[in-house]
């Protein structure tokens, strides 16, 4: 007690304030009353809790955002892991979450990755250029030109180990671990399957109509896409989520007789992200409830590497593709650059490719390209010509 007593008037007399005790409840006062102001929004896994709070606007706008939940999965095996994460089947609970579970993992088939279990090999097509992936029972190729039963090319062994599952097999494994009846549901499907758990790629998110649960199962496959935009799209993908889930402020509205913040704390809806990121500035943003995390990152990003908005981008794509873009080298001056591009001196026009049958046609400004294109005849094939295109 005496040593209780020095440390509050030494604090006293640091801070100036004469009440320590009073002090500090006064603040925990007022911190009750700026989380009934605002919400609360809950991250969990290996990093500690954070608590967001706001005023005016930035309250409201968080308003639209459910509890979200990171799973870290850093310290797990990444092989023997499997898909589910520790703490993944709490979520599917019918008695704790009373409502449908959409779970998506935006990756078709059985297996996008195996090895074989004797001698290691990854299975790869006969020229070793790229993986395999497993259909229903057999094994293709990434472009449909190479089929085989499923057997390891090396050492002919038929025991595979998936090293990362599809959308099938994770079906099976959820039916499995659930222990009850699982729908399945991707663009391809003719209706909404009834069960409450449904697992599907992405067109969950536009074609289910409410979830109290929305788990993704592997996110890092979304944040680490080889796309430029890779970081908006898996923002975009968790807008949806949020979305589906419906606004909190909707049930805060329901229920009467209860605090704004214990109201949005138990309303039962959760977010769930499985990654081994969870500094991710998208995961921030939606931990925080704050897209603006990830969106000034992404501006700076764009900015320095002279990405759209800062520049201007046309993808040329079709049976007429490599004729329209001689007829457009021709009528500037190229000059060949050492990367295998083709640069025109006057516009400042960067010619990429082809790839796969694609053109990418970048330009520091919108003007000159539009001009270009727009002087450029066109071939007798059909040529797609896509501006500023969503997925590079």
């Amino acid at each position: 007690a005496q040593a209780s007593s020095q440390i509050d008037r030494e604090i006293a007399a640091t801070v100036g304030v004469e009440d320590v005790t009073g002090a500090i409840a006064q603040a925990s006062s007022q911190i009750d009353r700026d989380i009934d102001s605002c919400d609360v929004v809950a991250a969990v896994g290996n990093n500690e809790d954070e608590d967001v709070r706001a005023t005016g606007d930035a309250c409201e706008s968080r308003d639209g955002w459910p509890l979200t939940v990171v799973l870290d999965r850093r310290r797990e095996d990444p092989v023997r892991g499997g898909l589910f994460a520790e703490g993944f089947k709490s979520f599917l609970d019918p008695d704790t979450y009373k409502g449908r579970v959409a779970v998506i993992l935006n990756r078709k088939g059985r297996s996008r990755l195996l090895a074989c279990k004797s001698c290691g090999e990854i299975v790869r097509s006969a020229d070793g250029l790229s993986p395999m992936i497993q259909i229903e029972d057999e094994l293709v190729s990434r472009d449909g030109s190479e089929r085989r039963p499923a057997i390891c090319f090396l050492c002919g062994s038929t025991v595979l180990r998936n090293l990362r599952i599809g959308l099938t097999r994770a079906h099976e494994e959820l039916a499995a671990l659930a222990r009850e009846p699982v729908g399945h549901l991707t663009s391809e499907s003719a209706s909404i399957p009834p069960e409450r758990i449904v697992i599907g790629t992405e067109a969950v998110l536009r074609r289910m109509r409410t979830a109290v649960v929305v788990v993704f199962l592997d996110f890092d496959q979304e944040l680490l896409a080889s796309r430029q935009r890779a970081s908006s799209q898996a923002l975009k993908l968790l807008m949806l989520a949020a979305r589906l889930l419906g606004s909190k402020t909707d049930f805060a509205e329901s229920t009467s007789g209860v605090s704004r913040s214990a109201k949005r704390r138990f309303d039962g809806r959760r977010l769930v992200i499985q990654t081994r990121q969870p500094n991710h500035p998208v995961v921030r943003s939606a931990v925080r409830a704050d897209p603006s995390i990830s969106r000034r990152i992404e501006y700076d990003r764009r900015k320095t590497l002279g990405l759209p908005p800062f520049s201007a981008q046309v993808r040329i794509s079709g049976p007429g593709a490599e004729s329209f873009v001689t007829l457009l080298s021709n009528s500037v001056t190229v000059t060949a650059s050492s990367a295998g591009e083709s640069v025109t001196s006057d516009d400042g026009v960067v010619i990429r490719g082809p790839l796969k049958g694609r053109y990418l046609l970048r330009s520091a400004r919108r003007r000159p390209l539009l001009d270009a294109l727009a002087r450029t005849p066109r071939p007798s094939q059909r040529v797609r010509i896509e501006v500023d295109p969503l997925r590079i």
